[in-house]
């Protein structure tokens, strides 16, 4: 891989002096530290903390001075660090290059691997229907040029992922413009969503992986694999014991065939366990979780080392098993609202639009069958109460020649509303389409 590969930015990444003071003082009995600006141990108010978990159980954490002090190990707090990795290898079959670290969500990560890859201006491949936060708030605001990759069923379609690049590559030799944006070089990153896409729901098969990565090889770009839905696939209609647990979970991550450290893989805790802890993890090369401590170091001084404790001490406690048996119980919660929506929808709308089964995730894709664009359907939705996300939001090339591109597709989101609201309002959605044909 090219070795100029960093952004003009994250060349000047460091993990600064003070670190690297700190890093250099001996450990021992003798040693007067007086050198850092830390509140004393004595200040702190927590002893210890109590958890009552989901079955009753109880994880008593002892608030050690260190968890209430400053993360002065930029990669985390080891004991969680150590899970992530050996959990990660167990799940996906890992490189022996690839390393783990904490990282503060998977948002914030995102924004940190497209500083160390990107100037604003380059290029970056991104399924054509995507996380729509990703382009508003990290993309578009860091002026990337987006390159939508045309999908099917599953997911980014590799022909047209490499015809994109050699037009990229064209229009680079020719000095021409691309969607305005003169195409400075061949496209550096491509992002994507491998399980129980958003907003599609697809999830990328085996060999489709190993064309993407092949040709992700062959033109030196680095893929930024975001799987937060990963623990979220469940079978439809069936019982708690039959949810794939952990041991039933299929891999469509691309680490497996990652010889040449090109593959940044972004887990989440936000769904399997709750966003409210604000924790992920990062998979990727040595060199490359070296380059993202040095920035999380340096923009946090460090995760929230509470937060980060907790889910410790819940791995430890639960285990393999344990946690297994707390991801079936979420499965089953998914597969039951997914199959409600599922026949709500087989019910209701089967003359008004087209969807995927679901196997994973937290929506349903809809292609409306009687509009050519849902931006008004939406509307009309929205006046009469019922609110959905138009497909357009997640759209990455929303404009063709001055024109909105038509898009007739709108997503529905059944993880947090009850069955009742979703039945219902699959229901009224259906009276409003009707009124639209």
């Amino acid at each position: 891989m090219r070795e100029t590969e960093w952004s003009d930015e994250s060349k000047r990444w460091t993990f600064g002096t003070l670190k690297e003071v700190v890093s250099e003082v001996p450990k021992g009995p003798d040693t007067i530290a007086l050198h850092g600006g830390l509140p004393p141990e004595e200040s702190f108010p927590i002893q210890s903390i109590k958890i009552k978990l989901y079955n009753d159980e109880i994880v008593e954490i002892p608030a050690s001075m260190s968890q209430q002090q400053y993360n002065i190990n930029a990669y985390g707090y080891e004991p969680l660090r150590a899970w992530c990795q050996d959990h990660t290898k167990s799940q996906h079959t890992c490189c022996s290059m690839h390393r783990t670290m904490v990282t503060d969500s998977t948002t914030h990560a995102l924004d940190v691997v497209t500083s160390l890859l990107l100037n604003p201006g380059d290029a970056i491949l991104i399924e054509e229907f995507t996380y729509s936060h990703f382009i508003d708030c990290t993309v578009d605001r860091k002026e990337y040029q987006s390159l939508a990759v045309p999908m099917d069923n599953d997911g980014i379609i590799p022909d047209e992922l490499e015809r994109i690049i050699e037009k990229q590559l064209s229009s680079k030799v020719n000095g021409t413009e691309c969607n305005g944006v003169h195409s400075r070089a061949i496209p550096k990153v491509l992002y994507l969503i491998p399980t129980a896409q958003n907003p599609t729901g697809g999830s990328l098969p085996k060999d489709r992986r190993a064309d993407i990565y092949r040709i992700c090889q062959k033109y030196d770009i680095y893929i930024i694999e975001d799987d937060p839905y990963y623990y979220l696939q469940y079978a439809l209609d069936e019982s708690e014991l039959a949810q794939p647990g952990l041991s039933g979970l299929e891999s469509h991550s691309l680490l497996p065939l990652d010889e040449d450290g090109r593959v940044i893989r972004l887990d989440s805790f936000a769904k399997f366990l709750a966003p409210g802890f604000r924790l992920g993890w990062a998979t990727a090369s040595e060199r490359i979780i070296e380059k993202l401590a040095m920035q999380i170091q340096s923009e946090t001084l460090g995760g929230n080392m509470m937060s980060q404790s907790i889910v410790a001490a819940m791995m430890e406690h639960w285990g393999y098993h344990g946690l297994e048996a707390y991801v079936r119980r979420m499965q089953k919660l998914y597969s039951d609202k997914a199959a409600l929506t599922l026949h709500s929808l087989e019910k209701h709308m089967k003359d008004l639009a087209e969807w995927r089964i679901p196997t994973g995730g937290m929506f349903m894709w809809l292609k409306l069958l009687h509009v050519s664009d849902a931006h008004d359907v939406f509307i009309s939705l929205r006046k009469q109460g019922i609110i959905v996300l138009p497909g357009y939001i997640s759209q990455v090339e929303k404009y063709r020649d001055g024109n909105r591109i038509p898009c007739p597709y709108i997503r529905i989101s059944f993880s947090h509303a009850s069955h009742a609201a979703l039945q219902h309002g699959i229901e009224r959605m259906s009276s409003i389409l009707r009124s639209h044909q």
